[in-house]
């Protein structure tokens, strides 16, 4: 039982790890570049392809404004407007 608490432990951290992770570089993204800037398309896919080039841990990145309308996407899903 003790060994399978331990490996349940050590997958409990490595997914927290990994989510503190990306919400790193996304909040890092918010803080470093402005909404005029992220609103551009091209300019968000250019960010987003910097993103993949370390991880694809991100399947898609998109822009929305404080009325929940979707402004800028950069991935394989038709997602804005």
């Amino acid at each position: 039982m003790q060994n399978l608490r331990t490996l349940v432990e050590n997958r409990r951290n490595a997914i927290d790890l990994f989510l503190d992770e990306r919400v790193s570089q996304l909040t890092t993204l918010a803080y470093t570049q402005s909404y005029s800037q992220l609103q551009d398309e091209q300019y968000l896919e250019k960010i987003f392809t910097l993103m993949q080039m370390r991880s694809k841990s991100f399947i898609d990145l998109g822009i929305i404004d404080q009325d929940g309308n979707h402004v800028a996407y950069s991935g394989p899903y038709k997602l804005k407007d």
